[in-house]
């Protein structure tokens, strides 16, 4: 067998997270509560879902100082019970995290692909 396809475990993997993430561009008219309906059939691996905003900040300093900031409104994030795997749904795209223990390459990519076709 070649050593390049020979597929190695490790008793202790050097990966303590692995992610895919994929961006996208969704129509203007679309819109972020959509999104959670990604975990609609999904709740019994991912039970916990929670909103995930971004926070943007801009500060002008001239003949006078002002400063603005906020947040928004980007998706979700849906984590299995044991908070090892989790998967997001954004206005700018998908990602799929599994944190250690990270099984292999197989399994992540074939449940990012499967959640990816919720998404």
């Amino acid at each position: 067998m070649n050593l390049m396809t020979r597929q190695r475990h490790y008793k202790k993997p050097p990966i303590t997270e692995a992610i895919i993430d994929l961006r996208v561009e969704l129509p203007p008219d679309f819109s972020v509560p959509q999104l959670k309906r990604v975990q609609e059939g999904q709740e019994a691996a991912y039970p916990i879902g929670q909103e995930l905003h971004t926070a943007f900040g801009q500060m002008q300093i001239g003949s006078q100082v002002s400063a603005t900031a906020g947040r928004q409104h980007i998706g979700y994030v849906f984590r299995s019970g044991d908070g090892k795997q989790l998967y997001q749904a954004r206005s700018d795209g998908f990602a799929m995290n599994r944190l250690q223990p990270y099984e292999n390459w197989a399994a992540l990519r074939d449940e990012a692909r499967r959640l990816w076709a919720v998404y």
